[in-house]
């Protein structure tokens, strides 16, 4: 497979309304990540890994010009790497379809892999009575803008960095955030940043959003509340909001149905030990 630069014609060539926003912002070329094709020229398939994510998404149907020697040996000097680098000793991935397996199944061991399902929820125009919500006291909400992404602004918070640390997972840059996403934060009157939602990658008009909240100040309302603001701040942009979460992660589902999200669809994940153990 070979490596090459997310750019809108691969993502005219490879993506469809239900890809993954996460790992379509890198085949788009917006987002951190690497992406491989079959063909340089006219790609029908593709390996994406997203940055923020720490995982790796097959689009498309793999074609037959991909040998599966080969594509082991892809997979060794390519991917192998990469987890090594990253600490990680767990190969994840998402496919689009089973077709994949054939090829992944040289590489594992005889233990296989597991598997999960991940949870999509979205927002659209049309869904009806939405909920209202208020950040609860005494919290208040600031929208993410340049002045206090610098430490600019009137407020500063004492931990900043939490919330530019988590834009640097997403984004290239402040720049890039600004330019293209949304988001916001729910400080304390100490002013301090307790929780955080913004947009972690964009395609065309639909926005992934991600929400963190520190220890102290979860179950309190504030990721769904905030989640809430910026749905409503991309509707006046004609946007929608992508929320994917894992089957078992109970928490995040309910914050999404809160916010007033929708279950869209749900995917399959999977994951093995690399390298074999």
């Amino acid at each position: 497979m070979y490596l090459v630069k997310g750019n809108q014609q691969l993502a005219r060539q490879l993506l469809h309304d239900k890809s993954d926003v996460m790992f379509a912002g890198v085949v788009t070329g917006n987002h951190p990540g690497l992406l491989w094709v079959d063909h340089p020229d006219k790609p029908t398939c593709a390996l994406v890994w997203s940055t923020g994510l720490s995982g790796f998404a097959f689009l498309g149907v793999p074609s037959k010009s991909i040998h599966p020697v080969a594509f082991t040996a892809f997979f060794q000097t390519q991917i192998g790497p990469i987890l090594l680098q990253k600490d990680l000793s767990f190969f994840e991935f998402s496919r689009e379809s089973k077709e994949w397996d054939s090829l992944l199944t040289p590489i594992m061991d005889s233990s296989g892999w597991e598997t999960s399902t991940q949870f999509v929820y979205r927002s659209s125009h049309d869904q009806g009575e939405e909920p209202s919500l208020v950040i609860p006291a005494p919290y208040y909400s600031i929208e993410l803008g340049e002045s206090f992404l610098r430490g600019r602004d009137t407020v500063i918070p004492p931990n900043l960095d939490f919330v530019t640390d988590y834009i640097h997972e997403y984004w290239y840059s402040i720049d890039d955030f600004l330019e293209n996403g949304y988001g916001y934060a729910a400080l304390t009157t100490d002013h301090e940043v307790a929780s955080i939602c913004m947009s972690t990658a964009v395609y065309q008009s639909t926005h992934a959003i991600g929400v963190e909240t520190l220890e102290p100040y979860r179950q309190k309302g504030l990721s769904s509340t905030l989640a809430y603001q910026l749905q409503n701040r991309l509707h006046q942009e004609a946007a929608t909001v992508w929320w994917d979460c894992m089957v078992s992660n109970i928490a995040s589902q309910k914050t999404a149905e809160k916010a007033g999200l929708h279950l869209s669809h749900r995917y399959e994940i999977a994951w093995f030990s690399y390298p074999a153990q």
